[in-house]
């Protein structure tokens, strides 16, 4: 007779699914894409798929008027976040010269770690005083393919950050490797190293590592490209989703990273897009799952003081 109604608090303790998306400037990539129209569409196949995503966006975005207000006027119940990728205007707007010598994906001017400690700082001041002048707080989350741990103590301490995300573990993609963190997982990060997860949560950096794209457990150690992102390229349909959740969603404090960058239209984001966060939903119908914003996330796994899930190593039967 009375209808059954499940509050916040009562949801079920369930592994979770994190939809992350990277919005890059013009310069990241994206010199001749209408960044705004591909948000706007990004955030219709969003709003369509009923999903909350996390969005970290790059500098250069925050000095574009219609899309910090489309963002604050449209995008209900989403989070956002810093993507702290460089780019020469970045650098500039930091009185920092920019040390890239190569295209814009180059290890050598896209991320902090190619600059001394002083700048990083600075740098980092003028994107968390240019995020909060536009929304009116510090953000949480930041991510970006590396982060340096200095950096990552450095914005927990000053900012009150408790999430970054990076990439997997990859060898020889993008012209760069990522090797030795734990494999596709998300764990709490070393103040020493942030490929490494602290030995307790007392001495940590108190930044919860989430990791994008991640890699197959058998076959991505030899290709990157065996991932959660890109399986479509190895001929595979969403079944492989389901494969990889069986895999990495297995106990509560287990997670997994959806997502995709911009610069796509509403076509683009209507077929890999659409299908991944549909696959999410599916999974949470089912209660194999349950999507959440990566600072929620971030607060559960620090409550409990842990520095990695429950799920941290894997056996195979192959």
């Amino acid at each position: 007779i009375f209808p059954s109604h499940q509050f916040a608090a009562e949801k079920p303790n369930l592994p979770s699914i994190t939809v992350i998306n990277l919005i890059r400037g013009n310069e990241l990539g994206h010199e001749k894409d209408d960044l705004y129209k591909s948000l706007q569409a990004q955030w219709q196949v969003t709003k369509e798929a009923s999903v909350n995503a996390t969005w970290l966006f790059q500098y250069s975005i925050l000095e574009k008027d219609d899309m910090v207000q489309f963002a604050k006027k449209e995008m209900s119940h989403q989070e956002f976040g810093l993507l702290l990728e460089l780019d020469r205007n970045t650098l500039t707007k930091s009185r920092i010269q920019y040390k890239g010598q190569g295209p814009w994906y180059f290890s050598d001017g896209v991320f902090l770690n190619a600059y001394d400690r002083d700048e990083r700082r600075q740098i980092i001041d003028t994107n968390f005083e240019k995020f909060k002048s536009e929304f009116g707080y510090y953000p949480k989350t930041v991510g970006a393919w590396w982060i340096g741990a200095d950096s990552l103590v450095y914005m927990q301490e000053k900012y009150g950050i408790t999430a970054a995300l990076k990439a997997a573990d990859q060898y020889d993609l993008d012209f760069y490797s990522i090797w030795g963190s734990p494999w596709s997982i998300p764990y709490v990060a070393s103040k020493e190293n942030a490929l490494m997860p602290s030995k307790d949560i007392e001495s940590s950096s108190k930044v919860v590592i989430l990791q994008w794209a991640a890699r197959d457990p058998l076959k991505g150690y030899k290709d990157p490209l065996y991932s959660i992102q890109d399986y479509t390229i190895k001929g595979y349909d969403s079944t492989y989703v389901d494969y990889m959740a069986s895999i990495f969603l297995k106990k509560p404090t287990d997670n997994l990273v959806f997502g995709l960058e911009n610069g796509g239209t509403l076509e683009t984001f209507g077929t890999y897009y659409k299908g991944i966060i549909t696959e999410g939903k599916k999974l949470e119908s089912e209660n194999k799952a349950q999507l959440m914003l990566v600072k929620d996330y971030a607060d559960s796994m620090l409550s409990q003081n842990r520095v990695l899930p429950a799920t941290h190593y894997f056996l195979s039967k192959d």
